[in-house]
């Protein structure tokens, strides 16, 4: 049997073949807007997959209906009748269309809820009628098999719908920072209703602002299955409930209030890896001396802090983390005052070979940190991000060059960068920098190809470049002129 029979006559390998042709998405950071632009181009090949043959049909069919942003395609094959303007009305289904239906619903495994689903007139006037009425009626869900509930913005129509979508094997569910809840009790309605439906979830992020939330019904949420949870602003009895949680592994809290202090058990969190606290330098110490996990990664948004308590969070860290910890990233607000020798502060952390290490000094106009002198002394790092303050001094080429010398393992750098001084050009290098994200730096149209035959030679490995900031058209040419140079050197 020949390669290419034994090929179409497993599942498996065409569904790992057609996976490719889909974009992941299972978080709200997988995000940008709407459904990412791409996704359009690669529908377009599943559909092609799932008609050309018969064995890539069903893996094609599945990969095809795996996400989805809009009802639009479930709505397109019931027999839908205008009666009137702004009077639309669903015909009674046949058995069979009806479980043709089921069927694609049922390969919906993530469901990204946009507002925009109820800016159409057309589904706002399906959404709590006969559609919904057929599936009370037959006592079954929209969406059945969903995993993944994503929910970027809050609609004013969320509790009318979103409850067909919580189906048993429910896994995850997310809210994005803008979708704030104006009425807790519909939070609190769906909360209920998804943890009476399912047992299986494990990943929770609650990033809005959920107002009054009662911590009685946010309890319901916290299952011993959670392994991720994200909360902003939660109740204050929150985290005695959160420590004692067995497979607790990533934990992210925003603007956690001092009044959550007192209500954590000593050495708790005993499985837990991952930690962000977006809080005042006392909270953030308070939580690490209640903390029994060895953490890997930690990240810190401190609003308010001195000299002292910032040194013993590191203290801390280096002194019973330093076996596990492998990512460390600071962001200091404008409330952190810092004076002397600020690199002293971070010296515990040079003897911890960390892979990740990011400071961003972005929300705090007058500190001045040496980001540059404190890189320089970690060099097992393969991942940096450095950016300063606006008064602070801006990296330039120069010191670009220096990191390539000190970090051969460096692989990702994400750097606010000075590029008026482009020349003279540095001497090539063979470092492997994989991928650079460039912030707040404007260029000009007579430095794009300079800057680029500067990176070329700094990084000649570079295989990704972004940035974030002014001129992004100009920085796309330098992009370009650097992917013609790597296809040059391999013959291409």
């Amino acid at each position: 049997m020949s390669a290419k029979k034994k090929v179409l006559r497993s599942p498996e390998l065409i569904s790992q073949i057609l996976d490719h042709l889909s974009l992941p998405i299972c978080t709200l950071q997988d995000l940008t807007g709407s459904m990412p632009a791409e996704q359009c181009g690669l529908r377009a090949s599943l559909l092609a997959a799932a008609t050309c043959c018969r064995a890539f049909k069903e893996p094609a069919l599945d990969a095809l209906w795996r996400t989805m942003d809009s009802f639009e395609p479930i709505l397109n094959m019931l027999p839908i009748v205008n009666r009137g303007v702004g009077i639309l009305q669903l015909q009674d289904c046949t058995p069979k269309l009806w479980k043709t239906v089921r069927s694609y619903a049922a390969r919906i495994r993530v469901f990204v809820y946009h507002r925009s689903l109820h800016q159409s007139l057309r589904l706002r006037l399906l959404i709590h009628a006969s559609v919904f009425n057929a599936l009370i009626a037959r006592q079954q869900l929209l969406l059945p098999e969903l995993r993944v509930l994503l929910i970027p913005c809050y609609p004013p129509e969320f509790l009318q719908s979103a409850l067909y979508f919580v189906s048993p094997v429910l896994e995850r569910v997310e809210t994005g920072a803008a979708a704030n809840f104006l009425y807790p009790f519909e939070l609190e309605v769906f909360i209920l209703t998804v943890t009476c439906r399912t047992d299986r979830l494990r990943h929770l992020s609650l990033s809005a602002n959920p107002g009054n939330l009662s911590f009685s019904v946010l309890e319901a949420f916290l299952s011993p299955h959670l392994v991720t949870v994200t909360l902003r602003n939660p109740p204050k009895e929150a985290l005695t409930a959160l420590s004692s949680l067995p497979n607790l592994k990533d934990l992210a809290i925003w603007d956690a209030q001092n009044t959550l202090l007192g209500n954590t058990t000593s050495r708790g969190f005993r499985a837990l890896e991952a930690l962000f606290l977006h809080a005042d330098a006392e909270f953030l110490l308070h939580f690490l001396n209640a903390c029994s996990g060895r953490l890997r990664s930690v990240g810190f948004h401190i609003t308010e802090g001195d000299n002292l308590q910032i040194k013993n969070i590191v203290d801390h860290l280096a002194k019973l983390h330093s076996k596990s910890l492998r990512c460390f990233g600071v962001s200091l607000y404008k409330g952190v005052m810092l004076k002397g020798n600020i690199t002293v502060l971070f010296r515990p952390l040079f003897k911890i070979p960390l892979a990740g290490f990011h400071v961003y000094c972005g929300h705090n106009d007058t500190l001045k940190i040496p980001l540059l002198d404190i890189a320089s002394k970690l060099s097992f790092v393969t991942y940096i991000t450095l950016f300063p303050a606006a008064s602070g001094y801006m990296p330039k080429f120069a010191d670009l060059h220096s990191l390539a010398k000190t970090h051969p393992n460096l692989r990702c750098l994400e750097i606010a960068l000075d590029i008026q001084d482009v020349l003279p050009l540095f001497p090539p290098t063979q470092h492997e920098l994989d991928m650079l994200k460039i912030h707040d730096a404007p260029l000009l149209a007579t430095n794009v190809r300079p800057v680029a035959l500067q990176l070329d030679r700094l990084f000649p490995y570079l295989r990704v470049l972004q940035s974030q900031g002014p001129d992004p058209c100009r920085w796309k040419e330098v992009s370009d002129i650097l992917e013609i140079f790597r296809l040059g050197r391999r013959g291409i």
